[in-house]
């Protein structure tokens, strides 16, 4: 049994227990059980508040404190104070919290690595993000380069916004509630929501299953190396370059992981290689516009294991050129009509808040029906973070299948076939029309454009293109009267658009707003 009550707080304790031969003790230890304490610094209940010791922090000198991290806790403030001091110094700050849900990897979302500067009374704050109820070790180190000793006083201030949950999934026009809580002390709450990501769900076109090893060369126990090859391919619609990110399903996973090796490769339309890599890191490609294709190599010894690859889907995170906001409300009825959003209130300690996450009323440029956007819904003080805060919440928006796509289908639905072939050869005579203006053969496209108004002289996408060939430029040389005769000719044809366009509709829909690409 161990007692800890007489050990120092904020710091680990180390020993050993150790058996020996008692007829031969100088032989030395025959085992041993390490035993190893930490036993964390309180915090000030009510205060939630705690400061470190005061010392002299030399370079390459680490100093380690343990902190007890009080229950609802997102985030630490930690300032740093200096006295009279030469000269800048700079500190380097490790915090990390062991948690049940940290990758094999050994990445922590709540471990951080940062470089103060520190000078003569100065004072400078960080913020950490924190779980809850776990120990959070502070390690503190002067920069091996920065030369002399400082003295520094480091005070640790808690603080929490809690949420009711860690993500949210958008799927359809019914807003998602979540509930925010302060629960140690009162904080001035901002709620920001943003999509960054669109995630396509690729599916392989075709797959290679193959042997890589000769019949002589194999492993132990007879067994052979085979290799799964997948083919997909995907098109970057945005007109500027962006990050385009894949992410295998075996991502994080290189010594822990099931499979021997995991590669990507993208290719162009030219079959230039644009980028690799494997499942260990994030390897995001800038891609202009084009079409693309990509390779997916895995390898194991085990074939059986590779069948199950065969139909792999694997998820393309595409950078929005341009942010979409999500609508935050207090209420149902708010987000329901959409209403002014929420930005943010103040929140006593022990206060609750609900709020209602809408799906964003702007597209996103090559998005289609089953892709998801992605992004995040930001809770905090409104203060700017190096990286996610505990506190922050995933944001899922399924991207909704058109109405009016299906509105059309019904629309072609109720008419003949030659209805139909009708209107495709009028909208292609248009076309032609169009054409013939562009290519300034006057005579040609008005005979035609006499043609097509007798059959359809109330069509609006027709009384458009022959408003718009008369209204051009004035050609080189033209006369009073021509320029007087087509001037009015574009005139009539403005006036037999507008009696052809049905007002009432149109003042219905533009007195709403819509989306811009609509």
């Amino acid at each position: 049994v161990v007692d800890p009550s007489s050990l120092p707080a904020g710091e680990a304790s180390f020993c050993e227990i150790v058996g020996v031969d008692a007829t031969q003790p100088a032989l030395g230890p025959l085992f041993r059980f390490p035993v190893t304490v930490i036993k964390p610094s309180a915090v000030l209940p009510g205060e939630y508040t705690v400061s470190l010791p005061r010392r002299s922090y030399e370079p390459g000198t680490l100093a380690r404190h343990f902190v007890a991290v009080p229950g609802g806790a997102s985030w630490a403030e930690l300032t740093f104070k200096t006295r009279e001091v030469e000269g800048s110094h700079l500190i380097v700050l490790h915090a990390l919290q062991v948690l049940p849900s940290t990758p094999p990897t050994g990445r922590n979302p709540t471990e951080i690595e940062r470089y103060i500067r520190l000078k003569p009374f100065h004072s400078i704050t960080e913020k950490v993000p924190v779980v809850g109820g776990v120990t959070a070790e502070l390690c503190l180190c002067k920069w091996w380069s920065s030369l002399g000793s400082v003295e520094v006083d480091v005070d640790v201030v808690f603080h929490g916004l809690q949420t009711s949950s860690t993500s949210l999934f958008v799927g359809s026009d019914e807003p998602v509630p979540m509930e925010i809580a302060a629960g140690l002390r009162a904080e001035e709450l901002k709620v920001a929501g943003k999509l960054t990501k669109l995630r396509k769900a690729l599916v392989p076109s075709s797959h290679v299953l193959r042997q890589t090893m000769g019949q002589r060369d194999t492993l132990p126990r007879e067994r052979y190396i085979y290799e799964l090859e997948l083919s997909y391919s995907f098109e970057q619609t945005e007109k500027e370059a962006i990050k385009v990110l894949p992410r295998p399903p075996m991502y994080e996973l290189l010594y822990d992981s099931p499979f021997e090796a995991q590669l990507w490769m993208v290719y162009d339309a030219n079959k230039q290689l644009m980028g690799s890599g494997d499942a260990l890191y994030e390897y995001p490609l800038t891609l202009p516009k084009g079409k693309y294709s990509m390779q997916v190599l895995v390898r194991h010894d085990n074939k059986a294991m590779l069948d199950k690859l065969k139909h792999l889907v694997l998820p393309v995170d595409f950078t929005l050129a341009k942010e979409l906001a999500v609508p935050v409300h207090t209420s149902m009825q708010a987000a329901l009509t959409g209403a002014d959003t929420f930005t943010g209130c103040p929140m006593p300690r022990g206060s609750r808040i609900m709020v209602f996450v809408s799906a964003p009323s702007d597209k996103a440029p090559g998005a289609a029906h089953g892709d998801v956007l992605m992004g995040t819904l930001r809770v905090g003080d409104g203060t700017k973070w190096t990286r996610a805060a505990r506190e922050d919440c995933a944001l899922q928006v399924l991207v909704r299948k058109e109405a009016k796509d299906e509105e059309k289908k019904d629309d072609k639905k109720d008419k003949s076939d030659a209805e139909l072939e009708e209107e495709e050869v009028r909208d292609a005579r248009i076309k032609r029309l169009k054409a013939l203006v562009e290519d300034k053969k006057w005579e040609a496209a008005d005979a035609l454009a006499q043609a097509l108004l007798s059959q359809f002289p109330a069509h609006l996408p027709l009384l458009t293109a022959l408003l718009n060939r008369h209204d051009t430029d004035a050609p080189s040389g033209e006369t009073a009267p021509a320029r007087r005769q087509r001037c009015a000719a574009a005139l009539q044809r403005a006036e037999a658009l507008v009696a052809a366009a049905d007002a009432p509709a149109l003042a219905a829909h533009y007195g709403v707003k819509h989306d811009t690409e609509d």
